[in-house]
């Protein structure tokens, strides 16, 4: 980096020399503060929400492999790095909610560190601001506490990345080791994660092969063809070792350690399932999800993103900047070409324009050395941030209570609206502070130092408000499905139902769940992970097929005939929840606070009926043994 693009933030990292323990102490507190905060966002309440159907799906492949039953179909998960961190799981913390997402929370957490490996290239101050801006990331941390294949595909493309520029940059020896780890993340990447992986796979090798044929120099001080700027063209690639490697590591997780030989069929659904991404069966929440989930969620990272690209095109542009715009750019039309690709496919672009978004938060610490006025002081730049933040609090406060008032449109006409006015007055109040306020700084300290604390307020004011957003979409309305995430959603009544069948079994079994249930539902649903240890379990099509059977549980819209008395209750399961009744005007308000008006709210639910036969429910010795 050179000392005219040097920022004031490097000279936070960057200590004198007679200071060494100073630099290292304040960039370990800062990082260590990061990896703190994103354990805390991905753990706390983490069995709180019950298991959506996809998650409970790719559970139950790693539970029954672990513990199989008679007549209880056994079938290969979609993602084998998912079933890998799940079994794990579940052999040693047991099988919940909790053990079923612990591993690829803490993967998630370790994502947002992964800035450090490339910490030479993007520069100190950078590589910080890229790891604080994915640990707000709302994408990143709902996609971190379900359980989702995305997480630990960033991670196989960044440990390939980082190996690959480490065997380029070494200048003894052959890197065996490192082609080897290179090889090894590689196959992660396409083999054990799945479709959306081998997508992100190619998003990330083309981006990066582009990047490099593009900078790199054809012929160096001697006219000599040079293929590699960083000195390895002396060396040849150690294919044999790579090879030897992808080998090992295909058949070692794509066979759970040999232990689990089937598993290898996953293998091969990572690239049978791109068609299913293409064409999906069965739509999406909204048309271009990945792409909808990023811009709802994540319009910050937008925002700073673009306006690092526009700076970009009027100077030189680096190569990591010229594979961070590649990759927006790719990962853009793969949101589009790939339609049946689930929300956390959105990291396709949160993680590029993190990285530009990184470079715009660097640049409003340098110092305006070209300045032919007295430079601003230092502290000039965090007044613009204060205010900044201070009025955009109050705009957002107003705005919100506008838009919450627009969901009461008639028809969604807006004369049918009676706006308050106070908040109408702090709307235009609030706006007319920012525009004085940028004329009036700029006249103080100069256009520059205006641009960078604005700069500065929008990542930290935004940064804030990602935090809360990301929490409710993971916690606080996890049972919600009126969201763009995911529009089928879980209900918490699932944990009753769950405790009702325990109580049931601790009753009729001794604490063992061997009460016979018949169930009218999916074998790889959230009902059947309800039903995980209870070994008795028959999953049946019809009611007919569990006349007189102790437990049965059927759907709410049927009324069955089982043959004897019985008493019921009904849970509700599932929630769905569709986008198609959502009004124009109702969007400021379900954008800032998930609300909408009139029908655009329209919930269904699934429920189901646990129905115990009479002797059963009253607790009559040797109900159990009686059924026929």
């Amino acid at each position: 980096m050179s000392m005219t693009t040097r920022t004031a933030a490097e000279h936070i990292w960057t200590a004198a020399e007679s200071r060494p323990a100073v630099t290292i102490r304040v960039e370990l507190i800062a990082y260590a503060l990061l990896a703190v905060l994103a354990l805390l966002l991905r753990l706390a309440h983490l069995d709180t929400v019950p298991l959506s159907p996809g998650e409970a799906h790719e559970a139950l492949a790693a539970w029954r492999v672990l513990n199989p039953a008679p007549d209880v179909p056994v079938y290969a998960a979609q993602s084998q790095i998912v079933f890998l961190a799940q079994s794990l799981g579940f052999t040693l913390l047991g099988a919940s909610e909790f053990s079923a997402r612990f591993l690829t929370a803490l993967a998630g957490a370790l994502l947002v560190l992964i800035p450090l490996l490339f910490r030479e290239r993007l520069g100190q101050a950078r590589a910080f601001a890229m790891a604080a801006l994915l640990a707000v990331s709302p994408v990143l941390l709902v996609a971190s506490r379900e359980s989702d294949v995305m997480v630990w595909a960033a991670l196989f493309a960044a440990g390939m990345l980082w190996a690959v520029q480490a065997w380029t940059q070494r200048t003894e020896g052959d890197g065996a080791s490192l082609a080897a780890v290179a090889a090894i993340f590689a196959v992660g990447l396409l083999f054990l994660s799945g479709s959306t992986g081998v997508v992100f796979a190619v998003i990330v090798g083309v981006a990066a092969f582009v990047t490099f044929v593009w900078d790199r120099p054809q012929t160096d001080d001697d006219g000599q063809k040079d293929l590699w700027a960083s000195g390895a063209s002396q060396r040849t690639f150690p294919w044999g070792t790579a090879i030897l490697a992808a080998v090992a590591a295909i058949l070692v997780g794509g066979t759970s350690f040999l232990l689990y030989p089937s598993g290898l069929s996953a293998v091969g659904n990572a690239f049978a399932g791109l068609g299913a991404l293409i064409a999906p069966s069965t739509p999406p929440p909204t048309a271009l999800h990945p792409l909808v989930v990023s811009l709802f969620h994540e319009p910050y990272l937008w925002i700073m993103g673009l306006v690092s690209i526009a700076l970009l095109l009027r100077g030189a542009m680096e190569d990591v900047d010229r594979f961070f715009v590649l990759m927006t750019g790719l990962g853009a039309i793969a949101a589009i070409v790939f339609r049946g690709a689930g929300a956390a496919a959105a990291f396709w672009l949160t993680l590029p324009l993190a990285g530009l978004a990184s470079r715009l938060l660097t640049a409003c610490f340098s110092s305006d050395d070209a300045s032919e006025f007295l430079p601003a002081p230092g502290w000039a730049r965090w007044v613009v941030a204060l205010g900044l933040i201070g009025a955009l609090a109050v705009f957002t406060l107003a705005a919100q209570s506008l838009s919450r008032a627009l969901t009461g449109a008639a028809d969604g006409l807006l004369s049918s609206v009676a706006l308050p006015s106070d908040s109408i007055v702090l709307f235009f109040v609030a706006l007319m502070f920012i525009l004085i306020g940028f004329f009036l700084f700029s006249s103080l300290w100069g256009a520059r130092t205006t641009w960078q604390g604005i700069g500065i307020g929008v990542g930290v004011f935004f940064g804030l408000t990602s935090l809360g957003s990301g929490w409710q979409l993971a916690v606080s309305r996890g049972e919600t499905p009126a969201q763009f995430w995911e529009s089928q959603v879980t209900s918490t009544d699932t944990s009753l139902l769950r405790a009702t069948l325990l109580e049931l079994a601790k009753r009729e079994g001794g604490g063992f769940p061997d009460v016979p249930v018949y169930a009218v539902a999916q074998p790889d649903g959230v009902v059947a992970w309800l039903l995980r240890d209870f070994s008795q379990t028959v999953f049946v099509r019809d009611y007919q097929e569990a006349i007189q059977q102790p437990v049965v549980m059927v759907s709410s819209s049927v009324t069955p005939d089982l043959g004897a008395g019985y008493v019921g209750q009904d849970f509700r399961i599932t929630r769905t929840w569709t986008s198609s009744a959502l009004r124009w005007v109702d969007l400021p308000a379900f954008w800032t606070q998930g609300l909408a008006g009139g029908s655009a709210l329209s919930i269904f639910d699934d429920r189901i009926v646990l129905w115990l036969r009479q002797d059963i429910y009253a607790g009559v010795e040797g109900g159990l043994s009686g059924a026929g």
